[in-house]
């Protein structure tokens, strides 16, 4: 946890290193601030880097606080994977997220923890789920013969996932909270995009020889997420 210094930001902040380029900030609802930075990045970049945004976090951190904290009630049904779990929270240990019986249980200290442990239990769902659904995939396809590619994970807001040029494949980690088959077929989407990197003729054409009914899935994911209800956090 970083701790601010001497004319730094008055707040305490998060340093994540992992293998990136570039430096990110991140302020969330329940007052975090997170900042991601590449591997080797120097303190005094850290610093720089919060210093100028200093403004910004406390502005963040303001809006935040001045929210009502979201309530959830007993019983609210929390979707995962197509199936809606009532919510059940208990303030007692030990805290997380378990899936119990027919019930989504949380534990928490206080009720204001639960978006935030909502949030991280659906993600590492989401890791495990489209990790184990790609590989399901690429197995039903094996005819084809498409390139295996990287899978990565990232809440986006107006797509379901995405292919790089590089062979990447990003998934849309709200998608955890649908059906396994509508997975599969954003899943697939992506796969024939690593041969025709495009929405052309032959794209689609490759996607028939994929998923036949891809249509029809298309249709169904639209449809529920228009009733979808919102992400956690």
């Amino acid at each position: 946890m970083g701790v601010p210094l001497s004319g730094k930001p008055p707040f305490e902040y998060q340093v994540r290193y992992s293998r990136r380029r570039s430096l990110a900030l991140y302020v969330y609802p329940d007052q975090r601030v997170e900042l991601r930075a590449p591997l080797g990045c120097p303190d005094s970049i850290v610093s720089a880097f919060l210093a100028e945004r200093s403004d910004w976090v406390q502005r963040k951190l303001r809006e935040f606080a001045q929210r009502p904290p979201r309530r959830f009630a007993v019983d609210q049904p929390q979707p995962f994977l197509g199936g809606f779990y009532p919510l059940q929270v208990i303030e007692e240990r030990p805290y997380g997220v378990w899936l119990a019986g027919e019930r989504l249980q949380v534990r928490c200290r206080v009720p204001d923890e639960v978006p935030r442990l909502l949030d991280a239990w659906y993600r590492r769902q989401a890791q495990a789920v489209f990790a184990e659904r790609l590989a399901a995939c690429r197995e039903a396809l094996a005819a084809l013969r498409l390139p295996e590619p990287r899978l990565r994970l990232r809440r986006m807001r107006s797509r379901w996932g995405s292919c790089s040029s590089r062979g990447d494949i990003t998934l849309n980690t709200d998608l955890v909270r649908y059906p396994p088959h509508l997975i599969d077929y954003v899943i697939v989407h992506e796969l024939c995009h690593l041969r025709e990197f495009h929405h052309g003729p032959a794209f689609y054409r490759l996607m028939d020889r994929a998923l036949p009914d891809w249509a029809e899935r298309r249709r169904q994911l639209r449809a529920l997420a228009r009733t979808m209800p919102p992400w956690p956090a």
